[in-house]
């Protein structure tokens, strides 16, 4: 949680606006929300908006076919706004309050005040009403958030309900955080952690004391990876200003990954982890198995990532729980002044389509059943359960799995020079070999 909000910069949502040269620019009031929200704009959302117009012939540039793909001229005026992953948020003509509630809403204000407010993490309960579990859901979510966290760390709980007219956009965004949670019924528990990137949900028979208490572990362990793209989830859109509110725990020294977990790229293409980012890391891996060090991540090396500091301010309570279905309404907090801080952000992919013909996955009860995943657009790990707990990157591994990534780093760093020792050897032999020959055949003494 340290490391993602002094490091995880937020990747944009995509807003096209396409029309036709007759409609100019016939929902000036929404496009201009969306602009001034914007970092081009002056504002803090990690939205970034363009304006496409389509041809006559129903065509449109390059950049922007996959957004429009499956559409006609009988669609326009027509928004569409995508996810840091390519996947379509929302897909229809946005009037000013929708364009509004796109980039901000109260649940989500609420996420920047806990966690710039000293919290380690933020237990999202998306309550689902006709589902029957709602009540169950946030009552387990509040107690793992008073047990589960260590000594000195404190983990909010914010409730949203499914149907909430006001929360209608961060809802479509959490139900893009993997490709299928739109198919599934039920109430989910997402963690938030950073600068309000989502993690992927508990769902079902996972949304248990055991479940979340992992799922808080995870968020307070050393970071599995430091490349945000190879991580599971995805940013929210949020309007915060997070970089002005930073809290005093993640304004010091950057910290470290514990290790490389693995390396992935954005959908469709779009790269989050540069070559810089893979060749440091691998020298850090190879200095780490040289001296024995690889993927060490004990409880003293734990404790140094996330322990927050003697500065850190005391947090308003050990729960906050937004208003939800059987919640009593608690007073807003005020929404602080837009204005532009340093919190740069990572544009998303150009394109949103979905891989397509993937089959709904068929419902079990068992959070532990796995089935195949659905294709490239699916969360890193490509694991998909209708009653799930998301399998997570850990800053600990099993030792097997350390010994043997320690084994391949020490395999890739001493093959090279292994072999260039042999070679070296073998011509040192053939050159011998020649010497000895020659001497004989001149009668020499060998």
């Amino acid at each position: 949680y340290q490391f993602a909000m002094n490091n995880w910069q937020r990747s944009g949502y995509h807003v096209r606006y396409f029309h036709s040269a007759a409609d100019g620019d016939a929902d000036a009031e929404a496009n201009a929300l969306l602009r001034a929200a914007s970092r081009e704009g002056g504002g803090n959302a990690n939205v970034i908006f363009e304006d496409v117009e389509v041809a006559a012939d129903g065509s449109v540039p390059a950049e922007h076919d996959a957004a429009w793909r499956g559409r006609s001229a009988g669609d326009l005026p027509l928004h569409v706004v995508t996810s840091p992953r390519g996947r379509t948020v929302v897909a229809r003509r946005l009037t000013p309050d929708e364009a509004e509630s796109l980039v901000r809403s109260p649940a989500r204000r609420t996420l920047g005040e806990r966690l710039c407010g000293g919290d380690a993490g933020v237990l999202l309960v998306l309550q689902d009403p006709a589902a029957g579990d709602a009540s169950n859901a946030l009552r387990t979510a509040r107690r793992v958030a008073v047990t589960a966290p260590a000594e000195g760390l404190e983990v909010g709980v914010v409730a949203v309900v499914r149907d909430d007219a006001a929360e209608r956009m961060l809802v479509r965004q959490l139900l893009q955080v993997e490709g299928d949670l739109s198919e599934i019924e039920g109430s989910m528990v997402f963690g938030i952690i950073g600068r309000g990137y989502a993690l992927p949900p508990y769902i079902g028979a996972g949304v248990s004391e055991e479940g979340l208490a992992d799922l808080v572990a995870f968020m307070h362990a050393p970071c599995a990876c430091e490349i945000k793209a190879s991580n599971p989830g995805t940013d929210l859109l949020t309007s915060h200003n997070w970089a002005a509110t930073l809290p005093q725990w993640a304004s010091g020294v950057p910290l470290e990954s514990s290790f490389l977990l693995f390396d992935e790229v954005e959908e469709n293409g779009a790269a989050s982890a540069t070559g810089t980012d893979r060749a440091a890391a691998a020298d850090r891996a190879r200095e780490d198995a040289a001296t024995g060090l690889a993927l060490a991540a004990g409880p003293a090396a734990e404790s140094k990532v996330t322990t927050p500091s003697t500065t850190r301010p005391e947090p308003a309570a050990s729960v906050h729980v937004q208003a939800g279905a059987d919640e009593p309404s608690e007073p807003a907090v005020p929404e602080q002044a837009e204005t532009p801080g340093d919190d740069a952000m990572t544009a998303p992919p150009r394109s949103e389509e979905e891989t397509a013909g993937a089959a709904p996955v068929a419902r079990d009860t068992d959070p532990k059943t796995v089935t195949e995943a659905k294709g490239p657009d699916e969360a890193p790990m490509g694991r998909l359960r209708q009653s799930r707990a998301p399998d997570l990157p850990r800053g600990e591994v099993p030792q097997s799995l350390a010994r043997e990534s320690s084994e391949a780093s020490l395999a890739s760093l001493l093959g090279p020079r292994v072999a260039a020792v042999v070679l070296l050897l073998a011509a040192a032999a053939v050159g011998i070999g020649a010497i000895v020959m020659r001497r004989r055949a001149g009668g020499g003494v060998v």
